[in-house]
C-alpha cells in the first residue's frame, strides 16, 4: 500500500468513528429513558416536603440527619434491651418524585441487634492483675428485620403534615 491509499483509509476510519461517535451521543438522551419531572399543580414542593420529614423525624428521634439536595433523612432510635441484646431502629427516608408529578415519601424501618462478644483472654486465665487488650467489645450491629408497621406509622405522620390524604 502506498501512503495516499493509507492516509485516506485512515480519514475514512476517523470520518466512521467521528459519525458514530456522534450518532452516540444523540441516541443518549433517548437510550437512557431521560424523565423531566413535571410537577403536578398544588402539589407540595421538595423543599415542603423535606421539612415536613425532618419535623416528624425529630419529634420521634432526636438522632436525625437530613440530607436536602438529595431529599434523604435518616434516624436512628434510643438503643433499648430486648432479653440480654441491645435493640435499635434505623429509619430510612427517600423522597422521590413520582411521575404523577407529587414529591413523595418512602420509608425504611429496621431493627438492629448488638450481637457483639469480648475477644478471649490469652495467657493465664486467672491472673487479676495483668488485663491483655481491651475486655469490652466493639459494636457489631446486624440488621434483624424490616418493620414495615413503623414505617407505615411515620409515612402516615409525614402525609398528615403535608395535608395530604392517605
Amino acid at each position: 500500500m502506498n501512503r495516499s491509499t493509507l492516509s485516506s483509509v485512515r480519514r475514512v476510519i476517523s470520518a466512521r468513528q467521528l459519525a458514530l461517535a456522534c450518532a452516540g451521543l444523540l441516541a443518549l438522551p433517548v437510550l437512557s429513558g431521560c424523565y423531566t419531572f413535571v410537577k403536578a399543580p398544588g402539589s407540595a414542593d421538595l423543599e415542603q416536603v423535606v421539612n415536613a420529614v425532618e419535623s416528624v423525624l425529630k419529634e420521634r428521634y432526636y438522632q436525625t440527619r437530613v440530607h436536602r439536595s438529595s431529599g434523604h433523612a435518616f434516624a436512628f432510635s434510643q438503643v433499648e434491651l430486648e432479653g440480654a441484646y441491645p435493640v435499635m431502629y434505623r429509619i430510612d427516608v427517600h423522597i422521590v418524585p413520582e411521575r404523577t408529578g407529587h414529591y413523595m415519601p418512602r420509608v425504611f424501618a429496621r431493627k438492629y441487634m448488638d450481637i457483639a462478644e469480648p475477644p478471649f483472654e490469652s495467657g493465664d486465665q486467672f491472673t487479676h492483675y495483668d488485663v491483655e487488650g481491651n475486655p469490652f467489645a466493639t459494636q457489631n450491629w446486624k440488621p434483624i428485620i424490616y418493620d414495615r408497621s413503623l414505617a407505615l406509622e411515620i409515612r402516615k405522620a409525614i402525609l398528615e403534615k403535608l395535608e395530604i390524604p392517605s
